[in-house]
């Protein structure tokens, strides 16, 4: 008897080890699909959204490219009036840190307003990418390639990465 709990008990420890053993294994699996690696994400986007309180209607792309630490934006924009303007800027990122899993904050370095823009103070309005401020993307991935985004918790979107 006394021989039939000790094997009962080492059967029972050794099998809680194996357990852990594959439940660890799992999560460190897991973490690491669910990272981004910092140096080489691409993820490109296609919007087409209306805002509501200026009656703008923006259709255009986002591409967040953590390698060269940029945000692209390319908009087409129409105003209530009928204008039509251009939004075409690359923001520059430096200090581009991982506070948490999927949450980076950075500061913008520059601004790179192209010839074709027309837009003016846009950007100004929607309160993201200032320089000299704290701006935060969230990223989650929800696909093999598809991430979820905010920018600054204010512009929200999927995309996909390359």
């Amino acid at each position: 008897m006394h021989f039939h709990k000790r094997t009962l008990l080492s059967v029972a420890t050794l099998g809680m080890l194996a357990v852990s053993v594959v439940l660890m294994v799992v999560w460190v699996r897991n973490s690491n699909h669910s990272s981004i690696n910092t140096n080489e994400f691409l993820c490109t986007t296609r919007t087409v959204t209306t805002i509501q309180p200026k009656d703008i209607h923006a259709d255009g792309s986002l591409v967040l490219d953590f390698k060269m630490k940029r945000i692209t934006l390319q908009y087409e924009i129409k105003t209530k009036d009928n204008g039509v303007k251009i939004l075409y800027r690359d923001v520059y990122m430096k200090n581009l840190h991982r506070t948490e899993p999927g949450v980076y904050t950075f500061e913008v370095s520059q601004v790179k307003v192209f010839a074709t823009d027309t837009a003016g103070d846009l950007l100004s309005y929607l309160r993201v990418l200032h320089p000299e401020a704290a701006n935060e993307i969230r990223i989650s991935k929800v696909g093999e390639k598809t991430f979820f985004y905010s920018l600054n918790r204010q512009l929200y979107n999927v995309c996909t990465a390359q």
